[in-house]
């Protein structure tokens, strides 16, 4: 029986399907939808290209650390140049210092041994030949020859030499004095 009054009804058509539409989604979840695909979207690629950054980066910061490692190694060098050849310039001027104090205690010697008379207007000396050259002049003959006796009772003067003796004005002598330091006087 009940098939019965499925088929009658079926039949009869007592009832129609009417179909529905289906309800329509709203504007604002579909951009909702586009939007945070569009946000995960812009995430990874800015993931990738931070990413990539880094690694630029990195190396970079690898190539400068690289650099300055190699510049610090020539500053070094560059340094230990310029300190070596600061000591050698040292060492030579601690020698024409030395050379120096030694040819200055010449002036000493011939404050000692000049006659109070007689006035010297050139000095020439030669210290790796240990030789004095000079040019004054004396009040009078006597006088220079108290001066030659002055230099040839030092011990310290070798071989005193007079040459271009010659009469100046108001009576005076002019002259050339040569002699030569005796080796000890250097060395003292």
């Amino acid at each position: 029986m009940p098939n019965l009054l499925v088929n009658n009804l079926m039949s009869k058509q007592a009832f129609r399907i009417i179909p529905k539409s289906k309800p329509k989604t709203p504007w604002w979840i579909h951009s909702l939808v586009v939007l945070s695909f569009l946000s995960v979207l812009t995430a990874v690629i800015f993931y990738v290209l931070f990413n990539q950054q880094v690694v630029v980066l990195d190396n970079t910061k690898k190539d400068l650390e690289s650099q300055i490692s190699n510049i610090r190694a020539q500053g070094t060098q560059e340094l230990e140049k310029e300190l070596s050849a600061m000591a050698n310039n040292l060492r030579e001027f601690a020698d024409i210092f030395e050379q120096h104090q030694k040819s200055s205690k010449v002036f000493d010697l011939i404050r000692t041994v000049c006659h109070q008379q007689i006035q010297f207007s050139s000095l020439n000396l030669n210290s790796q030949e240990r030789t004095v050259s000079m040019e004054g002049s004396a009040e009078n003959l006597k006088t220079l020859g108290e001066q030659m006796v002055i230099l040839t009772l030092n011990e310290e003067i070798d071989e005193p030499q007079l040459t271009e003796i010659s009469l100046a004005e108001e009576g005076k002598v002019t002259f050339n004095l040569s002699f030569s330091i005796s080796e000890t006087f250097f060395k003292e």
